[in-house]
C-alpha cells in the first residue's frame, strides 16, 4: 500500500512519531503500531509537493473542502450504526 500526503508534517509524525514530551506515551504507542504494520504489510507512505498538478492531491483537497463546507453534526452519536441487535 502506498500513502501519499502533501503534509511533510504528517509524514514525518507517522513514520519518526512526534518529538513532544508531553505525549510520549502515545508517541511510543503509535511508533509501535507502525512498524508492527511494517512488518506484517509493504506500506510506504510518502510525502508529495502540494498544488502541483498531481491528480490524487488535488482530488483529495477537492474533497477535503467540500467536507468542510458540509459543517459539523451536532449530535456526536449520529454516526453509530442503528442495527448493532439492541435497541437504546
Amino acid at each position: 500500500m502506498l500513502i501519499h500526503s502533501d503534509s511533510r508534517y504528517a509524514v514525518d509524525i507517522i513514520r519518526y512519531g512526534t518529538r513532544s514530551s508531553t505525549n510520549s506515551v502515545i508517541r511510543n504507542i503509535r511508533l509501535h503500531l507502525w512498524k508492527r504494520t511494517q512488518e506484517a504489510y509493504d506500506i510506504r507512505i510518502v510525502w508529495v509537493r502540494g498544488h502541483s498538478k498531481d491528480v490524487g492531491n488535488d482530488l483529495a483537497d477537492k474533497l477535503a473542502g467540500e467536507g468542510a463546507e458540509v459543517g459539523e453534526d451536532t449530535n456526536p452519536m449520529q454516526w453509530r450504526p442503528r442495527d448493532w441487535g439492541y435497541s437504546e
